[in-house]
């Protein structure tokens, strides 16, 4: 950890760290610390990061009382008072951007196993810990940012909160709790990118949920929004799906796409990966592509479009529309069984 600009080595031993009084400014790094099960925090303390992981067995952070910058909420949680008060720090009415967070104070710096209640905007980098069962999301959190995907098996979400889909993307997770009317929002992947797990059940107790769950899917009408993987790695897309969203089965590259024929839109990057997918097949429904869906940036996807499909064909590294106009150039070798 670095306290004030000095650099102070941790005990791989220690089960508690305890924070020097007079020191201003501390940035905890840590990395593997099994038995580590406390942290204490000085009155002089005025500003600090956490980089904190692979600490299961960390249960409590406190802080001096007299600190007038940050106050524990019990064990498990820190918040910042902010210049107006505790209160005024709590009352986040909007999201802000990634610059705009690290330029003001975080509301949350670290949370321990659970979101506390009454925080509108949660960042899921400060929530070190995760209970071995279930995670809930107050109904007072509107708005989660970060960039660490819920590391637990259950998700329940209570209220009508912005939840980025790529904090779904954990192969941890195994079902996500619908109780209110939350905004799945699937215009962000994260770096690296995140494994979509082969099979994440989602189970919607609101019946006015816009969302809902098919075949694997979570869909939003006719477009799925977050797609799953059979065992052997075949993208599964519902029947009653028409189109594939943004980063819907990002993460993941199997060696073989096939786009059934009631696919009438692939969205951009819908397929992108670290890696590269090799073959796509596309059926005859598909009539219009976002920008490089499969990801195909530095090696060659080879294509084969359907005899009959009647809007587009592939061609000299192109899928083409048969109005002449091509829809992305990335690709070096295509194929078309137009024969």
């Amino acid at each position: 950890m670095i306290c004030d600009g000095r650099t102070v080595n941790i005990d791989s031993g220690a089960r508690s760290i305890i924070i020097e009084e007079g020191v201003k400014r501390c940035e905890l790094c840590i990395r593997g610390l099994d038995i580590l099960e406390s942290i204490a925090l000085p009155a002089s303390l005025e500003e600090v990061d956490f980089d904190v992981h692979d600490c299961p067995k960390l249960r409590k952070i406190s802080i001096d009382a007299a600190n007038p910058f940050y106050q524990a909420e019990g064990d498990r949680c820190l918040l910042a008072k902010g210049y107006e008060g505790l209160n005024r720090a709590i009352d986040c009415p909007k999201p802000v951007s990634r610059r705009e967070r690290r330029a003001t104070r975080d509301i949350v710096k670290i949370a321990l196993g659970y979101i506390p209640e009454g925080v509108e905007q949660f960042d899921t980098d400060y929530l070190l810990t995760y209970p071995d069962e279930e995670l809930l999301i107050p109904a007072s959190v509107r708005f989660l940012v970060g960039d660490s995907p819920f590391d637990c098996p259950r998700l329940i979400i209570e209220g009508d909160t912005d939840v980025p889909v790529a904090l779904l993307r954990s192969p941890n997770l195994k079902e996500v709790v619908v109780k209110g009317r939350p905004h799945f929002d699937s215009s962000t992947l994260f770096s690296p990118y995140g494994e979509v797990e082969k099979r994440l059940k989602f189970v919607f107790l609101n019946k006015h949920c816009q969302y809902r769950y098919e075949e694997g899917a979570l869909m939003e009408g006719d477009k799925v929004i977050l797609g799953s993987f059979e065992e052997g790695g075949r993208p599964i897309i519902p029947s009653s799906a028409r189109v594939i969203g943004t980063y819907a089965f990002a993460g993941y590259a199997p060696d073989e796409i096939n786009i059934p024929d009631w696919i009438e839109e692939i969205d951009e990057l819908a397929f992108s990966s670290g890696e590269l997918t090799r073959e796509v097949h596309i059926g005859a429904g598909l009539r219009k592509v976002g920008y490089n869906p499969f990801g195909a940036f530095y090696r060659a996807v080879k294509l084969a479009v359907a005899d009959d499909n009647p809007y587009i064909y592939a061609k000299d590294s192109c899928l083409i529309t048969k109005d002449s106009q091509p829809w992305f150039m990335d690709l070096t070798e295509a194929e078309s069984s137009r024969g």
